[in-house]
Order: C-alpha cells, then sequence, then structure tokens
C-alpha cells in the first residue's frame, strides 16, 4: 500500500502549475523589481489564501517582502462559496536593492501554493526557485 509521502509525490509530479522566474538585470546601486510568475494552466485556479512566496536568499542583494496581486473573489466549486482565487498567471513581484559593485548574483525564493481543477484539487505543493540578477556597472 502506498505511502502518504508516495502519494504526495505522485500528485505534486502532475501539478499542473509551473513557476517562472524572469532574469532581472539591475543598475549597482539601484533599486528594481524581480518577478516570478506562477502559470495557472487554462481550466484551472489558485486559492489566494493558500499560495505565499518568500524570499530564502539574497545575498549580497537586499529584497524586501514579495507581492502578490490582488485575486478575484470567484465561487469555489470545492467548497461552494466564494474564495479569492487567481484563474490566470500570478505575477510576484519581489523589491531588490542592488549592492554597489557589478555581478551576477541569485534571489532565491520558496513558493508554496494549492490550486485546483474544477472540483478536484491537488496537494499543496512548495518549490524553490532561482531568479538571476545580473548587477551592472553604473554609466
Amino acid at each position: 500500500m502506498p505511502t502518504l509521502a508516495l502519494l504526495s509525490a505522485l500528485y505534486a509530479a502532475d501539478n499542473p502549475f509551473q513557476l517562472r522566474p524572469e532574469g532581472l538585470s539591475v543598475v549597482a546601486g539601484e533599486s528594481a523589481k524581480a518577478t516570478l510568475v506562477i502559470t495557472v494552466p487554462a481550466g484551472t485556479f489558485l486559492y489566494q489564501d493558500m499560495t505565499e512566496v518568500r524570499v530564502v536568499t539574497a545575498d549580497p542583494l537586499v529584497a524586501g517582502e514579495p507581492s502578490l496581486p490582488p485575486a478575484l473573489e470567484k465561487e469555489d466549486p470545492v467548497l461552494g462559496m466564494m474564495r479569492p482565487i487567481w484563474d490566470l498567471d500570478v505575477y510576484v513581484e519581489v523589491p531588490v536593492t542592488a549592492p554597489a559593485v557589478a555581478g551576477d548574483h541569485e534571489l532565491v525564493l520558496e513558493a508554496r501554493w494549492q490550486g485546483c481543477k474544477g472540483s478536484v484539487c491537488y496537494m499543496p505543493v512548495t518549490e524553490q526557485v532561482t531568479v538571476p540578477v545580473k548587477v551592472t556597472e553604473k554609466k
């Protein structure tokens, strides 16, 4: 009989939601916003209250709190009540301040989410992703 960990791994493998980091280029000593996209395939949705993104490591960059966009209040087909969900790709912005010296750096983010397709929900997933950040010299 399969264990819960094995079942969770199998469900995670079938999870259609994907993380897509968008690389960032910023001038030394200045600030910009890094973007992480959570792709939401057609016919699926993510729960806003089950989604979070946090900064794992940023050094020598200085990263602020990730900002998730507002969700739409829609009827949850699983619970039959109004709930904030996203049924389109979710663009998460993270403010980043670059160090004074040029170079290539990494911003590591951890995202956790749960989504559904119709009335069938996937197991919650937690993944880490690296956003490449290129710091260029001031001109």
